[in-house]
């Protein structure tokens, strides 16, 4: 599953359609892209019902080629959320903060190295080739495999909804006056 609904703005995520497309993987899953030509890929696609359909998400996060600080987008929240593994088209060493948030990635099952790429061209290739290898997969095997991730994706579930609720009480506390800090 690939949410692109507007990949106008971001290079990888054209890029990341291009191949799909091109390796005929538009048929393996939910492609979502604004305006797109191409009658694979929805014009619009509902997440929730995107998300209970498939197996892996394909994060194309934007601005993947800057330096600085990292962020989360929505989109991994939304992979947390659903509990679902996922494949992350991010800048230099993403999936390294993310870890340093307490969630867990998919390493072996999926292969993570392209996230030590700081080339942004080689690692937005190699990222294209993993979602390749793992799609070329009999149907059995990747069910198999991405059945074995569910108790990362329950553990990633279980610590979005506590900081998801730290948060909120955070925001509580100022909007009420109540926060010492």
């Amino acid at each position: 599953m690939c949410l692109l609904l507007n990949y106008r703005e971001s290079p990888e995520r054209l890029l990341l359609l291009k191949f799909l497309e091109k390796h005929d993987l538009l048929d393996k899953g939910f492609v979502s892209a604004h305006n797109y030509n191409n009658d694979k890929i929805f014009d619009n696609l509902d997440i929730m019902a995107g998300f209970n359909k498939s197996l892996l998400n394909i994060i194309p996060e934007g601005n993947f080629d800057r330096r600085g600080y990292h962020f989360i987008s929505e989109k991994s929240y939304r992979s947390f959320l659903y509990k679902k593994p996922f494949v992350y088209l991010g800048q230099y060493r993403s999936l390294n903060y993310i870890q340093s948030l307490g969630y867990k990635t998919f390493s072996p099952v999926i292969d993570e190295s392209y996230d030590e790429i700081e080339n942004d061209k080689l690692r937005a290739a190699t990222v294209c080739k993993e979602i390749k290898r793992l799609m070329d997969k009999p149907i059995e095997d990747f069910v198999k495999d991405m059945l074995q991730l569910q108790d990362i994706c329950e553990h990633n579930y279980k610590l979005y909804l506590t900081n998801k609720a730290v948060f909120k009480n955070k925001c509580y506390k100022k909007i009420h006056g109540t926060n010492n800090e």
